[in-house]
């Protein structure tokens, strides 16, 4: 059996097997915001619109086989995160923010994983924030804004991606939202042949079809 390639979400069927390994509800499923065509995935309280102080989340994929040929992600965003207006003023360093990581081995190691263009914005320096300083990372979005990267170094891989938020102790922003994540090349097949049901009961001298794909 050939497990199928890829993955494709449009956030409108519940979880599908997304995890918050970390165990932080923020990130959840919200009727606000969305891309298309009613839902996405949003860090941030839904009473306020937005994220909590101190903020720390992953969300990550279920696991994704990766074709053998030029894999991508790409997905739709909207950021609103808070930007250091005190000590750069350069309009990409950023106090909170969003990355993409990515692992190879289940989560047992991740690597940052960087969008085509790279990162437009860098972490400022502050003891709170869950990244380093000058981690590359996301900025304010014009709207919901298209990202992609580029998955060739782990073609042929079964992969997992992470969605990790992280804020410090201050200002608040409404936060992060994605929608319509899609690995490609994709395939929906889970081997060569396919049949439209796997067992059906007869009563004794009948037949019936069983369609063959």
């Amino acid at each position: 059996e050939i497990a199928p390639l890829g993955f494709a979400d449009d956030v409108e069927s519940g979880t599908r097997g997304w995890t918050r390994p970390d165990g932080n509800a923020d990130w959840h499923i919200s009727a606000q915001n969305a891309n298309s065509p009613s839902h996405a995935w949003y860090c941030g309280l839904e009473s306020s619109r937005l994220y909590r102080n101190s903020t720390h989340a992953a969300l990550v994929t279920p696991p994704i086989q990766l074709g053998a040929a030029a894999p991508r992600l790409d997905f739709m965003h909207r950021a609103r995160f808070e930007i250091d207006q005190d000590e750069f003023r350069d309009g990409i360093h950023y106090w909170d923010s969003g990355v993409l990581e990515i692992t190879a081995n289940d989560g047992l190691t991740w690597q940052s994983l960087t969008p085509e263009g790279g990162y437009p914005g860098l972490i400022t320096s502050n003891w709170v924030s869950p990244f380093a300083p000058e981690t590359p990372c996301f900025i304010d979005t014009a709207d919901r804004d298209p990202v992609g990267a580029d998955l060739s170094a782990y073609a042929g891989k079964k992969i997992r991606i992470r969605f990790r938020f992280g804020a410090d102790m201050y200002t608040v922003a409404e936060g992060w939202r994605l929608d319509d994540i899609v690995v490609s090349p994709r395939t929906e097949h889970t081997g060569w042949l396919g049949m439209d049901a796997t067992n059906r009961s007869l009563p004794p001298g009948s037949s019936a079809s069983i369609g063959l794909t």
